[in-house]
């Protein structure tokens, strides 16, 4: 847990890494009211259920890894609201359903991975307009249809 001090003396919590643990259980909600938090690490646990949609308040979040756990559910738009994401990996886990399209919105996003979930739908346009993207692993999932042809204009992936 990392922690800065800021004015009146009053401390704020702005990383959370438990990664690579055996927690089991949920993501409880109340880690969305902790609204200091830039960083949270929880990859390599077994965590269950769904993605809070209390995350959605973490207005000041740039890094989430939840990867290699055991979530489900699906995405919804508990991402659209977080501007600051810079690095979303939610790989490895048992998310269904579309990728979300407000995903797009998010364009300080340099690292999205979302491999080996159960993702569904087509290949999210709006995921075009992501002029920071450096990395993006969508592999292992059903995704269908066919690539766009402005993926050419993601000139940023490397």
């Amino acid at each position: 847990v990392g922690c800065e001090t800021g004015e009146n003396n009053l401390v704020s919590v702005t990383y959370l890494d438990l990664n690579s643990n055996r927690l089991v259980g949920s993501i409880p909600p109340e880690v969305g009211f902790i609204t200091s938090l830039e960083q949270i690490h929880l990859w390599g646990n077994n965590l269950v259920g769904s993605i809070p949609g209390t995350l959605s308040q973490l207005v000041k979040l740039h890094t989430l890894y939840l990867d290699e756990n055991k979530l489900d559910g699906e995405m919804g738009d508990t991402f659209n609201k977080l501007k600051n994401m810079k690095h979303l990996d939610l790989s490895g886990n048992r998310l269904r359903g579309h990728i979300p399209h407000g995903l797009g919105s998010l364009t300080n996003l340099r690292d999205l991975r979302l491999s080996s979930n159960f993702l569904t739908g087509t290949f999210p346009v709006s995921l075009i307009s992501l002029s920071n993207l450096q990395t993006l692993l969508l592999d292992s999932n059903a995704i269908s249809g066919t690539l766009p042809s402005l993926v050419g204009k993601m000139r940023s992936l490397v």
